[in-house]
């Protein structure tokens, strides 16, 4: 499936998302179950430790309950996994959180061959505007099942402010704070394309690094 949207449009539509991100998130967490959870959260049943951190730390409740799907999805508990992915997409107050929930749903959905439902969330996450982090993981996420022109197309979206700049501004650069960079080069000679000037600046980088 090719991602022909244009890279512009999906940059300026992010300003509407982050206005527009489930208006009514607050008012459902503020539904608190018996455990002292917001409801929704405690039907999780995320265990005692989990849920402690959870009262402890409610500025934290996004990275926590992503750490916790993670921990679901090693002991191969992916529909665990699911509900808390699809919680944060739907309740979490912030943006970011809420897409990574997003890549971590479409990883269990690809994991699970499900390749139609993950293909609806890239297409409803790319309709909204991703943010640079989700974006590259994403583009990583696809190349690692062999989808390289959507992986591409992903790199290249959370590249668009580096490929509207000037390659000089980055002759400095660590090739460790550039992921989006180093994956779009990757993919692109994956894929044959001819190496542009941001390809070769990341080949020289990394030929500097081995070379001591």
């Amino acid at each position: 499936m090719a991602w022909n949207v244009d890279i512009d449009a999906r940059a300026s539509s992010t300003v509407v998302f982050m206005t527009s991100i489930n208006p009514s998130a607050e008012v459902k967490a503020s539904i608190i179950g018996p455990e002292g959870l917001p409801a929704r959260i405690a039907e999780l049943e995320l265990g005692g430790k989990t849920e402690q951190e959870l009262r402890d730390h409610p500025e934290e409740r996004g990275e926590i309950l992503l750490d916790a799907a993670a921990v679901l999805r090693g002991d191969g508990e992916l529909t665990r996994a699911l509900g808390v992915y699809q919680y944060l997409i739907e309740e979490a107050v912030d943006r970011e959180d809420a897409q990574y929930a997003t890549v971590g749903k479409i990883d269990v959905l690809l994991e699970r061959g499900d390749g139609t439902a993950a293909d609806a969330e890239l297409r409803e996450l790319w309709s909204r505007g991703p943010m640079e982090g989700p974006a590259v993981l994403l583009g990583e996420l696809l190349e690692g099942n062999g989808r390289m022109e959507d992986a591409l197309s992903w790199f290249d979206f959370a590249c668009r402010g580096h490929l509207n700049s000037s390659v000089e501004q980055l002759e400095d650069v660590d090739l460790a704070y550039v992921p989006e960079l180093v994956g779009r080069a990757r993919v692109r000679g994956a894929l044959g394309y001819a190496s542009d000037e941001f390809d070769l600046l990341v080949c020289t980088h990394r030929e500097k690094w081995l070379g001591g």
